[in-house]
């Protein structure tokens, strides 16, 4: 983990450079790695890393986030599904 002041420079630097940035957390993709969840049939939000690696994810930021990119209504809706079958347990398989 780097601290905070190390991250809002590097984000400031990022978006500055016209970067944009995780939905999750806003850390500017100019020095954070990503990854992604599928929402539809290959396609998927980027998230960074660090994010991933969380159990929960903050869905309500994310939703605002890609509203403010411009991310039409429905596909936000299939992210949100993503979201919740990600943050879902398993159900167990009978045998």
């Amino acid at each position: 983990m780097i601290d905070d002041i190390t991250r809002k420079a590097k984000n400031i630097a990022g978006h500055l450079a016209g970067y944009s940035g995780c939905p999750n957390c806003d850390d500017s993709w100019y020095w954070k790695k990503s990854g992604s969840i599928d929402y539809c049939d290959g396609r998927g939000v980027m998230i960074c890393e660090e994010c991933l690696a969380l159990p929960r994810l903050d869905s309500p930021r994310i939703v605002n986030a890609l509203r403010g990119y411009g991310w039409e209504r429905h596909t936000v809706a299939q992210v949100v599904e993503a979201l919740l079958k990600r943050e879902l347990p398993e159900a167990p398989t009978k045998k």
